[in-house]
């Protein structure tokens, strides 16, 4: 009985303590008081709302706040421990008013961001005296005034004001200030900010110079202060803040020097001092920084020689000297900087040559040396050929008065941009021009060139930019400039909503579309078809000796706003329909000789249904007709084969049926024809043949039917062919292989059977190959391999199998390449040949090599690679190691196989991942914590810039991938992490059908964008957190078959959720379940006020007494009962 005593009064010390347990467990939840007023004043000092704060005192489950408890009131312990506001995230929440004073008595703050929102007024003094702030951003804001004079922080670490109003004389950060204000504080701001690593103030209306104290901050690893009004020299002291990595101080008034300091800078990255007044040399330290990526002086007074050592700077690919004052001779030893990317010299007085040395620059894809003294274009020319990768070439304002060479230069095929004018030059425009296929820009004004305009010139399918004007051209304009492809809104090589590159063309990084002939000695007249430019911005031919009439066809330039006829010889009467250009701004026809009256107001109807029949009754010379996206019905009527002249068919995205008319083959001169989203339904006759001239044919999504006719031998400027989603059947035609020209080839989603009958040697310009979902067989051929410009080839959902070929290692444009649901084999072979494609951006594999298992290391070559999917393929294995290295991964799956393993810490080290498909296989262990850090999937980061768009990727189906976890469906263990709720970005996480305990935490609340979160068939208990409401997206929400228990959350998106998302836990009470009078009485919390009650512990006070007593007497029982069976044994 001795025994059954000590139990008894073990029972007596658990109940009696039980009580005061449970209460310091619901006061620990609740907030600090002097936190909670602190919030509350910052609500009310605002004049907008806060989503989800409401009047309660658990401040810490509000939206943007997060709680921790602290090691002050944890050492404090005649206080029972409260959890203290540690986070305050209202970063672009559409906050308003001005910032209360209040916040200073959140003491134990670490993070504050309150950037991104329309917030006004002075900055508040009392912030800057937070003891263990860590993070301040009140950036993009409307804050004014000065910045405060008493700074503090001793804990800091990023603090970001840019993007404001702030302004003032005095010297920010002063110790000055601050001692005048304090006197007894004798710290210096280096001791007060001596965490400090990232200091943005960019962006204001600062003045005066900077402060003796800031070159005391020797933790920076960023200082941008551009964009503000600083004056005075920079101070020699900056050489003390040698951990910089990047250093800003351009658009401001600094004069004086550069201080030659930089030779301790181990680390610096980026260095801009852009729009000073900065004089003198650049100084010799900056070729000790061997880091040093991008340095940018321009627009400064800086003279002397270019005296950079780029032997010594390996990494150097921007170096910007523009404008500035720099003589002599471009030096040999810019040919060192092997990486240059970007180079520009331009506005400067260098003389000479370009160096031979130059050939070397391979990496330079920018190169601008206009308006210096430079001589010799003709070897200048010969020189930069050599430069392989060169794009833009700006060169104006130098070799005055010398010729242009007419022909050899062979070497300027990537050519994008071209510009020489203002350098008076003779001869004509060059015959090597021709050979530049790819040029976009070309500006050859302010010559005094001869000759023609040569037809080539409108056979540059990208030029969009043409500036020849202020020279001594004569003839005709040519007529190809009409033909001109970059400038036709419907043109066959342009795929909608395409956007035109970003030139890095200085103050016109903008160009418009645009013609410029103006001032010159042409003549003839002006063409009618310049109509079909109707993305032509500026045509301007004015100032020449042009006869005729003004055509009524410039009327169909919709996107014109400045046209420029005025000073030549034109006849006629302004057309009625010039009213219908709703962008024109400029319109000049002075001093020509025209009559009439000038057109008033109105506008044309636009095209309408009747216009379909009989269109080139009154016209034969029609060239483009475009009907598409409309709802026409019916079948196509007769009469298209009047339009001889007809070179561009749109009749795509209408409601158009039946089989296509016998006339519509009788159209030779066309160029293209698009039919893709109708309802044509028949065979494809084999009269297509007699539309040799195609360049574009898409008669996709249709209902044809039959074989594809074998008619394309013919076909000799086919550049893309488009028939998915038909019906389809046969082999795929063997003149296909005739088309030497074509470019794109999609047969996606047809019956197309047989073998990939396709000669690569005799497509040497093939990129796009889209074969996917037919039913295609035997082993993926050799041949594709001579496709050497492949860039992006499909070929998943037919019944191919044996192994991707060797000669795969030579598809080195490859980009995307999709082999998914077919029967290939041998998965470790398939990434060992893979892995030599150099270019492979995204690559999917799914569902074949059925049961394989797939290497764990010795893969090596995917360090491009950003989508890797290998679904559905029974796979075994652990997640491989080799995947450590793609560092540029965006997308990961590889559900639905039988991997085993845990998930490695590393997969949360890839800053560009944000969808993860890890579901349906055998993993164990915890979920890695470094999940909870993907940097893709977290909003706020102060290295990332704002409004950084995610690359679009084509994933079959899935071009917009939602941001996503899903790790459902294996064998993981432990908690749902806390920290998932820093995932701000993530809309689908799902962790169900696991082994996952505890809690579910109420931070994942803070997940705002999320969409699905299904927590399913696990082993979590507690409640659902209230704080749930607040998710207004939440449209899919599962929780059912855990061991729940409370009351179901009303409102938000609760009241849409069915009985499915919460069944199979026996403790929860609500709605869709027991209703919650069934259970002992709950106190029910008022609108204003949520707080918990400890009445929710009284069930288990009540009913767990007398059950624990029965527990520990049959233990006591059972204890003697055996000892007593060990003593008859041993006898």
């Amino acid at each position: 009985m001795r025994d059954l005593g000590l139990w008894l009064r073990l029972i007596f010390v658990v109940f009696s303590s039980q009580p005061k347990v449970i209460n310091s467990q619901r006061e620990s939840e609740s907030c600090n008081i002097n936190d909670l007023e602190a919030l509350k004043a910052f609500f009310m000092s605002l004049s907008s709302s806060v989503q989800g704060w409401r009047n309660s005192s658990r401040c810490c489950k509000w939206i943007g706040v997060n709680c921790e408890f602290s090691s002050a009131s944890a050492a404090n312990s005649s206080e029972v421990p409260s959890k203290r506001v540690m986070r305050l995230d209202l970063g672009q929440t559409n906050l308003r008013g001005i910032v209360s004073k209040s916040l200073d008595n959140l003491d134990q703050l670490r993070f504050l961001n309150l950037s991104t929102n329309y917030l006004s007024g002075s900055l508040p003094q009392e912030l800057f005296a937070l003891q263990h702030l860590e993070v301040l951003d009140l950036s993009n804001n409307q804050f004014s005034g000065l910045v405060p004079a008493v700074i503090n922080l001793p804990s800091i670490q990023v603090l970001n004001l840019a993007n404001n109003a702030l302004e003032g004389r005095q010297p920010i950060l002063s110790q000055e200030i601050y001692l005048n204000l304090l006197s007894d504080v004798t710290s210096s701001l280096a001791l007060l900010m001596q965490s400090l690593k990232y200091l943005f103030l960019d962006s204001n209306n600062l003045s005066g110079s900077l402060p003796d104290d800031l070159f005391e901050l020797s933790s920076l690893k960023l200082l941008d202060i551009h964009g503000n009004r600083f004056s005075g020299k920079l101070d020699k002291r900056m050489g003390n803040l040698s951990g910089l990595i990047d250093l800003d101080v351009s658009y401001n008034g600094f004069s004086g020097t550069i201080p030659d300091v930089f030779g301790g800078f181990r680390n610096l990255q980026n260095f801009s001092a852009r729009w000073n007044d900065l004089e003198g040399q650049i100084p010799n330290s900056l070729s000790s920084c061997s880091t040093l990526e991008h340095l940018d002086l321009r627009n400064n007074l800086l003279n002397g020689t270019i005296n950079l050592n780029c032997t010594a700077l390996p990494r150097l690919r921007f170096l910007d000297l523009g404008n500035n004052q720099l003589e002599a001779s471009i030096l040999d030893q810019l040919s060192f900087c092997r990486e240059l990317n970007s180079l520009n010299l331009d506005g400067n007085r260098l003389g000479g040559q370009i160096p031979e040395s130059f050939k070397n620059l391979q990496s330079l894809v920018y190169l601008s040396v206009s308006k210096n003294t430079l001589k010799n274009i003709s070897r200048t020319l010969q020189i930069l050929q050599e430069c392989q990768s060169l794009t833009m070439l700006l060169l104006g304002a130098n070799f005055k008065g010398e010729e242009i060479p007419y022909d050899g230069i062979l070497g300027f095929s990537r050519l994008k941009l071209l510009s020489i004018p203002n350098s008076a030059l003779s001869g004509a425009i060059p015959l090597w021009l021709k050979e530049c296929g790819k040029l976009e820009v070309l500006d050859l004004s302010r010559n005094h060139l001869t000759g023609i305009i040569p037809p080539w010139v409108g056979s540059f399918n990208n030029l969009f930019y043409l500036d020849l004007s202020y020279n001594s051209l004569t003839g005709e304009i040519s007529k190809n400039l009409t033909q001109l492809i970059k400038l036709i809104v419907f043109d066959p090589l342009i795929k909608p909503n395409q956007q035109l590159e970003t030139l890095p063309y200085e103050l016109l990084h903008a160009l418009p579309e645009s013609i410029d002939l103006s001032n010159n000695r042409l003549s003839g007249q002006v063409w009618p078809e310049f109509g079909n430019l109707a993305r032509l911005q500026i045509l301007d031919l004015s100032w020449n000796n042009i006869t005729g009439t003004i055509p009524p066809n410039l009327s169909s330039m919709l996107s014109l706003e400045i046209l420029d006829l005025s000073h030549n010889d034109l006849s006629g009467s302004i057309p009625i329909s010039f009213t219908n250009l709703s962008f024109l701004s400029q319109f000049g026809v002075a001093y020509n000789r025209l009559s009439g009256v000038i057109p008033k107001g109105g506008q044309f109807s636009t095209f309408t249904e009747a216009s379909f029949e009989g269109i080139c009754n009154n016209s034969s010379q029609t060239r483009v007709i475009d009907l598409s996206s409309n709802r026409f019905l019916g079948n196509l009527p007769i009469g298209l084969g009047n339009c001889q002249s007809l070179k561009y068919l749109f009749l795509d995205s209408n409601n158009l049926s039946g089989s296509l008319p016998d006339d519509l083959f009788e159209l030779s001169s066309l160029k293209l024809l698009d039919i893709h989203g109708n309802r044509f339904s028949g065979k494809l006759d084999k009269r297509m043949g007699n539309l040799s001239g195609l360049i574009d044919l898409d008669v996709s999504y249709n209902g044809f039917s039959g074989t594809i006719p074998d008619v394309f031998g013919g076909f000799r400027n086919l550049q893309n062919f488009s028939a998915r989603w038909n019906d389809l059947e046969g082999q795929i035609p063997n003149s296909l292989s005739s088309c030497s020209t074509l470019e794109h080839l999609d047969l996606r989603n047809n019956l197309l059977n047989g073998t990939i009958n396709l000669n690569c040697t005799a497509l040497p310009r093939l990129r796009f190959l889209d074969l996917g979902n037919n039913q295609l067989e035997a082993s993926i051929l050799d041949q594709l391999s001579f496709c050497r410009e492949l860039n992006s080839l499909n070929l998943d959902g037919n019944r191919l199998g044996g192994q991707i070929p060797e000669s795969f290692k030579n598809l080195q444009s490859l980009v995307y390449l999709s082999v998914s649901k077919n029967t290939l084999k041998n998965i470790s072979r398939t990434l060992q040949i893979l892995q030599e494609c150099q270019s492979l951006t995204m690559l999917l594999l799914g569902a074949n090599f059925k049961g394989e298992e797939i290497p764990y290391d010795g893969i090596l070559g995917f360090s491009r690679l950003k989508l890797l999917s290998i679904p559905n393929s029974a796979l075994s294995g652990a997640i491989p190691l080799w995947l450590k290295e793609c560092g540029k991964l965006e997308v990961l799956d590889l559900s639905r196989n039988h991997l085993t393993g845990i998930i490695p810490p590393w997969v949360g080290s890839f800053n560009n991942l944000f969808y993860l498909d890890l579901s349906y296989n055998s993993l164990t262990g915890e979920i890695s914590k470094n999940l909870t850090q993907l940097i893709k999937l977290i909003v706020f980061d102060p290295l990332i810039k704002p409004n950084q768009q995610l690359e679009t990727l084509p994933y079959e189906l899935l071009h917009a991938l939602p941001e996503s976890i899903d790790l459902s469906n294996n064998r993981l263990s432990g908690q749902v992490w806390p920290e998932f709720g820093n995932l701000a970005r993530l809309q689908i996480l799902d962790l169900s059908w696991n082994n996952i305990t505890g809690t579910i935490p109420p931070n994942l609340s803070s997940m705002l964008s999320l969409e699905i979160l299904d927590l399913s068939h696990n082993d979590l208990s507690g409640s659902i957190p209230i704080s749930f409401t607040n998710l207004s997206f939440l449209s899919q929400f599962g929780v059912a078959y855990n061991r729940l228990s409370g009351v179901i959350p009303k409102g938000g998106q609760f009241s849409t959720f069915t009985e499915a998302s919460f069944e199979g836990n026996l403790g929860l009470c609500g709605e869709f379940v027991l209703p919650c009078s069934n259970v002992p009485p709950i106190a029910t919390p008022s609108n204003e006020d949520e707080e918990e009650t400890s009445i929710m512990g009284l069930p288990f006070g009540v009913g767990f007494v007398p059950s624990f007593l029965v527990t520990v007497l049959l233990c006591y029982l059972s204890e003697n009962s055996v000892l007593r069976w060990q003593g008859r044994a041993r006898t």
